[in-house]
């Protein structure tokens, strides 16, 4: 189990930004101890492939892989559907191209309309076949395929989101695939803010399925992706013992979302996440 960080948070691939420049700052992350990166280029861009590809050569040049990725999600409703289905497309190929070994997906695209009876087992059967071409694809192109848990938030209008329960709604979306290459990215932030005091149980239900992580703490109940042990309301050391004892072969992922600081300040930011994430590491 490897130290790992989301790198778009200090070189997202926007704008102009230059491929040599993002290479450059995967390199710097893996420098400071975030042996295990997380990374997808602009699929967006008319040139995704060719900058995918551009930049697997950039990183094998300088010794560094791309291990896992997160896909576009449609949770707040930005692109039409053919588009985001074009977009997953693209996001599968491109992590293909990087070398990416876990990719995570969310699995809430049902749009609950107003007065709806919500049917969970229907909405199984819809989120099932709207993602089993890219199950598919994903399994061709050697990428794993990971649902990740989400969350009801009580900030937006929607609600009833799917494959926020665990048992009835995440795992039975999971098993219903019966392929070993679809499994589940832990969201520990998500888990604190869904299950509560029901997490770690919730945790060890699901452990079989995670291939994946994503690290962070909150404070208050939101969603806020805050570096873990700030404010201490989660205890993270049952969890990694957890993971040690029963042979986790995936990494241990930070994924930082809110936020812009200056470059120096990052620097000092990813010094301190890298020292917090070896000491949760080491517990």
């Amino acid at each position: 189990m490897e130290l790992g960080i989301y790198a778009d948070y200090v070189c997202p691939d926007a704008g102009e930004k230059s491929l040599k420049e993002i290479a450059d700052t995967l390199k710097y992350c893996n420098d400071l101890g975030f042996t295990s990166l997380a990374y997808l280029t602009n699929i967006k861009r008319e040139d995704w492939k060719e900058r995918a590809l551009r930049l697997r050569e950039m990183l094998d040049e300088r010794g560094i892989a791309i291990r896992d990725a997160h896909a576009p999600f449609n949770r707040f409703i930005q692109d039409a559907d053919d588009v985001y289905r074009e977009y997953l497309r693209r996001s599968i190929e491109a992590a293909s191209i990087l070398g990416v070994k876990q990719m995570v997906f969310h699995g809430d695209t049902h749009i609950t309309a107003e007065n709806e009876v919500y049917d969970s087992k229907a909405i199984l059967e819809e989120t099932y076949d709207f993602f089993a071409p890219f199950v598919e694809q994903a399994k061709k192109q050697h990428v794993g395929f990971n649902f990740e848990n989400v969350f009801e938030d009580p900030l937006r209008k929607r609600r009833y989101i799917f494959t926020a329960d665990l048992s009835e709604e995440l795992i039975a979306l999971i098993e219903k695939y019966n392929d070993p290459n679809v499994g589940c990215c832990w969201d520990f932030g998500h888990a604190q803010v869904e299950y509560r005091d029901r997490n770690f149980e919730c945790f060890k239900q699901i452990f079989p399925y995670i291939r994946m992580t994503h690290v962070h703490e909150n404070y208050f109940v939101r969603d806020m992706h805050l570096l873990p042990l700030l404010f201490d309301e989660m205890k993270w050391e049952p969890f990694v013992r957890y993971m040690k004892e029963n042979n986790y072969q995936g990494d241990f992922t930070f994924e930082f979302v809110f936020g812009k600081m200056t470059k120096e300040v990052m620097h000092e930011f990813l010094v301190l996440a890298s020292m917090v994430g070896k000491h949760l590491l080491a517990m």
